[in-house]
């Protein structure tokens, strides 16, 4: 799987036990929820290791299959953890808002969302109570609930397509109004990562505090950051990660 490949190569790049233990972690439940073997994951580790250790120098090798072997041996502390990662947040603001939001996430009633952002947008809270009060929630309980296997790809993909949609307008309306001071700050998706909601979120509360935002979503390249930076004179500049495999590409760009 080129995802968990991603994974190691960033454990192994950036010397972090606890991003393996997430990562690998949250590999094992998603792949179970979806019916594989149990026993999947440490047939496909032994084999790893062996692919490594015949295709790698001797000493490099060992070191890599090392860790491959040390997720084997406690694969079972991973395959009996059913917690997920993701949670059920489902009103974790303490209000009904939350809740009624990601009942009309589940069933695609993007009337209903967009009516429920404006109303939360609007409030003393603004942008900053719909999107950590609101969405950031709802979605945290919709990938909880997709990587448990309670929540089909098609449902979870529905949700954020309406969620893109309602940022977008959120966005506009926020240009509108916004008291630009003139700092300029520049957003987008680490290279490969297409999950964009985070970085819109972050670009459109960027606005709202008065920056001058360029939001650049998915699809970056980043050999084009540093002139794209440098003609712009931004402040700032903030990738965002979804996938650990694609951590590595943050610190390369």
């Amino acid at each position: 799987n080129l995802l968990h490949a991603g994974l190691m190569r960033a454990v192994l790049r950036f010397g972090d036990t606890l991003l393996l233990l997430r990562g690998h972690g949250w590999f094992v439940r998603a792949y179970q929820a979806r019916g594989f073997w149990r026993n999947f994951f440490p047939v496909a580790m032994r084999a790893l290791a062996k692919a490594v250790l015949a295709q790698m120098d001797p000493a490099t090798g060992g070191e890599v299959a090392r860790v491959y072997a040390f997720l084997v041996e406690r694969h079972a502390l991973f395959a009996d953890d059913d917690r997920s990662a993701g949670g059920d947040a489902s009103g974790e603001d303490g209000t009904a808002t939350s809740d009624t939001f990601l009942e009309a996430l589940l069933s695609g009633d993007e009337a209903l969302c967009l009516r429920i952002a404006r109303d939360v947008a609007a409030r003393p809270g603004g942008l900053a109570g719909l999107y950590e009060g609101v969405i950031r929630p709802a979605m945290r309980t919709i990938g909880g609930r997709w990587e448990a296997g309670k929540l089909d790809g098609s449902a979870e993909r529905i949700a954020s397509g309406i969620v893109e949609r309602i940022t977008h307008v959120a966005g506009v309306e926020t240009v509108a109004r916004r008291p630009a001071f003139g700092a300029g700050a520049v957003v987008a998706c680490a290279p490969e990562e297409r999950h964009v909601i985070g970085a819109r979120m972050v670009a459109d509360l960027l606005l709202a505090d008065g920056w001058d935002v360029l939001y650049l979503g998915a699809g970056v390249s980043a050999a084009e950051l540093p002139k794209l930076l440098r003609s712009r004179g931004s402040s700032l500049l903030a990738l965002s990660a979804t996938m650990p495999a694609h951590l590595v590409e943050v610190r390369n760009a």
